[in-house]
């Protein structure tokens, strides 16, 4: 949004050729190949039909890797980090926010649905209620979006049921922790921040699709890293994709691996495609047959 005509049309001719969701790994000399693909964690599995070649890059490869492995995603999904989500006692909501604050978290709770407005969260944690509606607008503005079944998911059960060994890059505590460890007064002024910005919300939400759906991983970077405090991008972007890009650096040398992660890990100079292509690999972008 903040965001010679010539160079103006050069550049984003450059733009479009390289959109994409899904890339080739390769090393210089080496004829063994590895892939990774930016998912959406609750976009329409429509979006891999314009990538036909998934189905055959998944059942060639020899490893399928995603942010969590699939036993952990069932037992983040069966409650195993509830803990995580759940404020001490003396910091219920009521507690860490102040009353405009609190009451404009009412007037959006109820404007969602959520009759008994914002006492439905009181024991949560802000980190955990700032998703929770991060959430709720994105579904009520693109409505096609899926609360469960996301491409990530879809992906790994297809190496599951191709009988591929399936791993994790994190664990599901780890991620817990990432997103919702933070003091609980830094998360309620992150909170407060956000709520600040609600009249915007719709307008984030389609604009991060629309650049998710077109390929656009830059885009997708840029915009969403707007948005961050250098705290929030170090721990939920910068750090983890260090952590990634050591573990990936062991495997891809000797082992063709298909990578599924988050679409906002793949861009930016601390993304993993520059971090790959910073230890010498070739990554190239597979274009779709559509977006």
């Amino acid at each position: 949004m903040k965001r010679s005509s010539f160079i103006l049309l050069f550049l984003l001719s450059v733009a479009i050729a390289h959109a994409s969701l899904l890339w080739k790994i390769s090393a210089p000399g080496s004829d063994k190949a590895s892939y990774i693909f930016g998912s959406h964690h609750f976009a329409s599995p429509d979006i891999l039909a314009a990538y036909p070649s998934i189905d055959s890059l998944i059942a060639s490869s020899q490893l399928v890797v995603g942010e969590i492995s699939p036993e952990e995603l069932a037992a983040a999904q069966s409650g195993s980090i509830s803990s995580w989500l759940i404020a001490p006692a003396d910091s219920t909501l009521s507690k860490v926010l102040d009353a405009s604050t609190y009451a404009l978290l009412d007037s959006i709770a109820q404007s969602y649905g959520l009759g008994s407005g914002a006492a439905i969260f009181e024991m949560f944690k802000p980190a955990a209620v700032q998703t929770q509606l991060a959430l709720l607008s994105l579904l009520k503005d693109i409505p096609e979006l899926a609360m469960s079944g996301g491409i990530d998911e879809i992906l790994l059960a297809k190496a599951v049921d191709a009988g591929i060994p399936v791993a994790g890059l994190e664990t599901a505590a780890f991620q817990a922790e990432a997103l919702f460890g933070n003091p609980i007064a830094r998360q309620a002024e992150d909170f407060k921040a956000m709520l600040a910005k609600h009249t915007q919300w719709s307008e984030t939400n389609h604009h991060l699709y629309d650049l998710y759906t077109s390929g656009d991983i830059e885009g997708m970077y840029s915009y969403a890293s707007a948005d961050m405090s250098e705290e929030e991008h170090s721990r939920l972007i910068v750090g983890r994709n260090a952590a990634w890009i050591s573990f990936l650096l062991g495997l891809i040398p000797t082992t063709s691996v298909f990578i599924v992660v988050g679409a906002g890990h793949l861009g930016g100079d601390r993304g993993l495609i520059s971090l790959l292509r910073n230890n010498g690999y070739n990554v190239t972008p597979i274009q779709p047959t559509a977006l």
